[in-house]
């Protein structure tokens, strides 16, 4: 399933949910129902001319981006969004030139069940050959309801394989961890929904030896605000969360402390997409040096809407307040900037942790555009015994990911070949480490210095 994450922003981002209850009769049309919110509950006074169209939505398209009427269907799907749940078969997929193929199938989904596999070549659907579709007209054929079935058909390597997959309601995590090289624990947070501060604490307990954390909210469209409360309550040096301003007054709001915290000072990735929840611990955490931010500013939405349910059951979601950083400063149309500004924050914010535990390395001129399959001759500066010469010394270190599996060839006294056993990914960066430790092949001594080269693959 594949998302427009700019929409997402303006159409998935709740950050209240408060239900208020009005003396308002239940065989009134919703549309006087919706006047009669917006008359007490709007953040801003809205003139009778606006309040007297004739729908709801002429009303709603003169209030602002945010504020939507739900039907109680539509909301359930809303909901759902929110939580990261979805009815299907628990794919995702990618064009090439060769056609639309999975490139993930989600663990315990009717797909894995049945068998389907990343990189199998979709060709027909109930029969129907899809192989000249766009991606949004062969998921338009995968959509359908909760039990019902759609058959499908894959190439794989060369051998068609048909499958008949029930579709099923799938939620995926909210949170994703894991352990970076250096002991740096990452975890990205997709979503501010009832599950995630618990999933977060899951993933702090599963990755206990992390010595720093970055924590992920890239294209985070926002949540509930009291799950942005408890975020920020993560992090030990925080006090308050925002301030909110209703029609009515300001009011400021705590960061609600958590039983599991932050130890390290955290690194803290958003992007363009970041939106409302993602900006409330993005600012509070910026107010509070908490964190240092890296990416891009966030999106700018500073309104904050409640969800307010009409006697028919359906949900009119209203913005009802404007919020701030807990030092007052403007999200809405600004956003938050971060401290360091580039378009790969994760291997950058890696990169600073890992360089700054190098810090009487010397750092070598850097390579550019290498090739995926390049290998590495570094000369030192004394022959060395080869046996003192390991992968403990020598590393190769994806940033944002991982120590990468390497050979090491000794090609004569003052020369080691390293050679990554897999191809590089196009377009990473890397760094080549060389720590102190090694032996020097005449006078047995243990070198004492370090030295580390930049790398990016093209």
């Amino acid at each position: 399933m594949i998302i427009n994450l700019k929409k997402l922003c303006l159409l998935f981002t709740v950050l209240t949910l408060v239900f208020f209850s009005l003396s308002t009769s239940t065989l009134a049309a919703p549309i006087d129902d919706v006047r009669s919110y917006i008359k007490q509950y709007y953040v801003d006074q809205v003139d009778s001319e606006i309040l007297n169209l004739p729908t709801i939505d002429e009303i709603l398209g003169k209030l602002d981006p945010y504020s939507t009427y739900f039907t109680s269907e539509e909301y359930g799907e809303f909901l759902d969004s929110l939580n990261q749940s979805f009815v299907g078969v628990g794919i995702s997929l990618e064009a090439s030139e060769n056609g639309i193929f999975i490139t993930r199938v989600i663990e315990g989904s009717p797909a894995e069940k049945a068998g389907l596999h990343a990189g199998d070549l979709i060709i027909e659907v109930n029969g129907q050959d899809v192989t000249s579709d766009s991606i949004e007209a062969l998921m338009a054929k995968l959509k359908g309801k909760e039990g019902e079935q759609v058959e499908l058909t894959v190439l794989r390597e060369g051998v068609k394989i048909t499958k008949s997959i029930t579709r099923a309601k799938i939620t995926l995590p909210t949170v994703t961890s894991k352990m970076l090289a250096g002991n740096v624990g990452y975890m990205s947070v997709a979503s501010f929904n009832e599950s995630t501060i618990l999933e977060m604490k899951k993933a702090m307990k599963r990755l206990s030896g992390a010595v720093h954390w970055i924590v992920d909210l890239q294209h985070n469209p926002g949540g509930y605000v009291y799950v942005a409360q408890e975020m920020v309550g993560m992090f030990p040096q925080t006090t308050n969360s925002l301030i909110v301003e209703t029609r009515h007054e300001s009011t400021t709001y705590k960061a609600i402390k958590q039983d599991v915290t932050f130890s390290d000072s955290v690194d803290l990735l958003v992007n363009r997409y970041s939106a409302s929840a993602s900006e409330i611990v993005a600012g509070a955490v910026k107010d509070a040096n908490a964190a240092t931010l890296y990416g891009e500013t966030t999106f700018g939405k500073g309104l904050m809407q409640s969800l307010l349910t009409l006697p028919n059951n359906d949900v009119l979601k209203l913005t009802t307040a404007r919020f701030y950083t807990p030092n007052h400063h403007t999200i809405q149309e600004v956003g938050i900037t971060p401290h360091i500004e580039t378009n790969r924050p994760l291997g950058l914010a890696h990169r600073h942790f890992l360089v700054e535990q190098f810090d009487a390395y010397k750092e070598l001129n850097s390579l550019t555009d290498v090739p995926v399959s390049k290998e590495f001759t570094v000369s030192l500066s004394k022959p060395y015994k080869p046996t003192s010469m390991t992968k403990d010394i020598i590393q190769l270190i994806q940033l944002g990911g991982d120590v990468v599996d390497i050979e090491l060839d000794y090609v004569s006294p003052t020369k080691v070949k390293v050679i990554p056993k897999h191809d590089m990914i196009s377009g990473g960066d890397y760094l080549l480490v060389i720590h102190p430790g090694w032996e020097t092949l005449k006078s047995k001594s243990t070198s004492t210095t370090g030295s580390f080269i930049d790398i990016s693959v093209k």
